[in-house]
């Protein structure tokens, strides 16, 4: 082998043990969201079984009882990824299953389940907020049947 190729093959080979140690390092990342808030600065709605925190600066816009559970709606500065990731890190903090996610559109969701409930966390962009800076999640908490 030539010395140019085996010099771009060594930096390849580098590069690609670069990328694959930080992917490593992003997907089992597990912050430490709660230790760094004030219990003062944690709102959020009590249900019989657990409590909903709501990211920093959300606005509880209502709350109303369904058949199998409770929606929550909020409104929160942050983007629709950001509200998502913090509902990740929250649940996955307290021993939530994460069974999926996605994006359809302009709407990010997640599902999460632990025992017999589910949570159903959905957020997009207020269409209606000053130039769309705000993001209107709901939250949909239900016992599974």
């Amino acid at each position: 082998m030539s010395k140019p190729y085996a010099k771009q093959l060594a930096l390849f080979s580098l590069f690609l043990s670069v990328t694959v140690l930080s992917y490593s390092l992003f997907v089992t990342y597990k912050p430490k969201i709660l230790s760094s808030l004030e219990i003062s600065q944690v709102r959020g709605a009590k249900t019989e079984k657990f409590s909903v925190v709501y990211p920093n600066g959300a606005k509880e816009l209502g709350v109303s009882k369904t058949s199998t559970g409770k929606q929550i709606t909020i409104t929160a500065t942050q983007s629709p990824l950001e509200v998502i990731s913090f509902y990740k890190n929250i649940f996955s903090l307290d021993g939530w299953k994460l069974e999926r996610e996605g994006q359809a559109g302009l709407f990010w969701t997640a599902k999460f389940k632990k025992d017999d409930l589910t949570v159903l966390v959905t957020s997009s962009l207020d269409q209606s907020s000053y130039q769309g800076k705000n993001t209107v999640a709901t939250i949909s908490i239900s016992t599974v049947n």
